[in-house]
């Protein structure tokens, strides 16, 4: 089994599949797992399939334990750390495990509460949450180290915004302490749009970027105790544990005079990962940093190589970011619905800038209350007009953001797939992607009636879809572009109060109406005009005389990674047949 680290990280990565399969279908659990190992033991030995069968069981009870082992009880004494606010939602850990807090007051990233209460299991599996805790009573909250030194980043982020000023400040805090929540939403786009949002969070490239630093100063092992240190008080994310084992590993190996490989450590990055917070699995962060890192240790020399005509440090620039992408893009289309080409101007210009700007605030950091603290302000005004020009120039230069439907990523994944295969001399798959491509028709146009109901930000909306035309309803004040985009939506409609009516010019004149009837459930009357008798209806035994329909639709628990999902469809077709899908 030439290198098994890869073939152990895959087991591991089936064995929390084949966890949140049983979860749904433990039909479709079994199906999965003897497909896994008939395809397995055609490659390696028996032995081989013995290991990595243990290694998928164990990676299965480890996501078991996580999810349903050790859950908080009622009215016990609970240990709750404080890990993330967001707006009204505080998640904090219980048991190393994560949970949302209800009816907490007060409190702040890293503290630590001692408190009774009520548990209520609702699992989340995309953000490793168990439940809800409700809190009775608090019986005391403490300060520790690690709190201590989360509220230290806290006291820097102040700093920073008195030194720098609000705006520069607090971009300057995120850029180096890793909270960029407190970045306003326009700027979050653009900088997404331009494919260089990692930087604002802290990730593997501040990790590599640190140890690199302080090894040329300080030598290796201080920098690795340095960067530990470093990754603790950014917060800990995948991203930067991840960068640290691979950067642990390449040390190691050096010492005990062994050829490092990539693939092999960035496997053992993720059994490690894994084992610790199986949940990382369906993170979108854990997810991207491992496919940039994957793509980039696999191509970045052979791209590198073939841009062998290009200057040096724009050869490398461009080879890391073009190969960053290769397993990041088809991922970025169905986590996202979206996809951007402005990535590559963004990465070559604006990552050497905010480089400058991350050693400058971890200078000024270290540095506050001596005098070279106004010298690093001087560099970094200047670098953040430079930044701030720059930002608006390539994102008024740079292509707009493209929105794809699921079919669409979906065939955008199968291109990308034969164009492999023909590469590889498979020519029977050449005109396979022209047959996909005429399936987007029946995505732009729609020969029936069809009703979207969505949750966007937790409001009601409805797109109304009839041939060509997509109306939105909704009663959410911010309709985003990504929504009008991805859903190619033509006009938009405020909802009023409930019930909601509307008629649809359709072949069958349908009146729809929607009733509020509470806990989250709406009814949709559909009505509607009278047709002539139909043969073939009365072949199919339906009753003809039926001009109205009531379906209750039921709101569905949020699944994806998008702020907008869709909870039911229901379609409207010229046989007045109902569907929910």
């Amino acid at each position: 089994m030439n290198k098994p680290l890869i073939y152990f990280f895959v087991s591991f990565i089936l064995g929390i599949i084949i966890f949140i399969l049983y979860s749904f279908s433990a039909l479709l659990a079994f199906s999965f797992v003897l497909l896994f190992i008939l395809i397995l033991v055609k490659g390696i030995s028996y032995k081989e399939v013995f290991i990595n069968i243990i290694i998928v069981i164990f990676s299965f009870y480890n996501t078991y334990s996580y999810f349903n082992v050790n859950l908080p009880k009622d009215n016990n004494v609970v240990k709750i750390r404080i890990c993330n606010k967001k707006g009204y939602k505080t998640i904090g850990n219980i048991n190393d495990k994560r949970v949302y807090i209800k009816d907490l007051k007060g409190g702040n990233i890293g503290d630590v509460i001692y408190a009774k209460g009520n548990f209520k299991e609702d699992i989340q599996y995309d953000k490793g949450i168990i439940g809800q805790f409700s809190l009775k009573y608090e019986i005391e909250r403490k300060e520790d180290l690690y709190s201590k030194i989360i509220g230290y980043r806290s006291f820097l982020d102040e700093e920073f915004q008195s030194i720098f000023g609000v705006d520069d400040g607090v971009l300057l805090s995120n850029l180096c302490f890793g909270d960029n929540s407190s970045i306003d939403i326009e700027t979050k786009e653009k900088l997404k749009s331009l494919g260089v949002i990692h930087v604002i969070s802290v990730s593997g490239f501040h990790i590599a970027l640190v140890y690199k630093l302080v090894s040329t100063i300080l030598g290796g092992n201080i920098a690795l105790i340095i960067t530990f240190f470093y990754g603790v008080f950014t917060g800990g994310k995948s991203s930067t544990w991840r960068a640290f084992i691979m950067i642990f590993v390449s040390k190691a190996s050096f010492k005990l005079y062994r050829n490092y490989d990539g693939v092999s450590a960035l496997a053992l990055a993720g059994i490690i990962l894994l084992s610790i917070k199986p949940y990382y699995l369906m993170d979108v962060g854990f997810c991207l940093s491992f496919l940039a890192t994957l793509g980039i240790v696999l191509f970045q020399k052979v791209i590198n190589n073939k841009l062998y005509k290009l200057p040096s440090f724009l050869r490398e620039s461009i080879s890391i970011t073009m190969s960053a992408q290769i397993f990041t893009f088809p991922y970025m289309i169905f986590a996202f619905e979206s996809f951007n080409l402005g990535f590559l101007v963004g990465n070559l210009f604006l990552v050497p800038i905010f480089t400058l700007l991350i050693i400058l605030g971890n200078s000024a950091a270290i540095l506050l209350n001596t005098f070279l603290i106004k010298y690093i302000k001087y560099f970094v005004d200047i670098l953040m007009q430079i930044l701030n020009g720059g930002i608006y120039i390539l994102h008024s230069i740079s292509p707009k953001t493209s929105y794809l439907t699921y079919l669409e990523g979906c065939i955008v994944i199968a291109i990308y797939i034969c164009y492999l295969l023909v590469k590889k001399g498979n020519k029977k798959y050449i005109y396979l992607p022209l047959f996909l491509c005429t399936l987007i028709i029946f995505e732009y146009y729609k020969p029936y009636t069809e009703i979207k109901v969505l949750d966007v930000l937790g409001k009601e909306a409805y797109i109304i879809s009839y041939k060509k035309r997509n109306v939105l309803l909704t009663n959410s004040n911010k309709v985003g572009e990504d929504l009008i985009k991805g859903y190619n939506i033509d006009e938009v409609k405020r909802i009023g109060t409930y019930p909601l009516k509307f008629s649809i010019k359709d072949k069958n004149n349908t009146d729809v109406e929607i009733i509020n009837i509470g806990n989250g459930k709406k009814q949709v009357s559909i009505t509607l005009s009278q047709r002539e008798e139909n043969n073939f209806l009365k072949f199919m035994n339906y009753r003809g005389n039926k001009n109205y329909d009531i379906i209750l639709l039921k709101p569905k628990k949020q699944v994806g990674f998008s702020r907008t999902y869709e909870t039911n469809s229901v379609i409207i077709t010229d046989f007045n047949i109902y569907n929910l899908r």
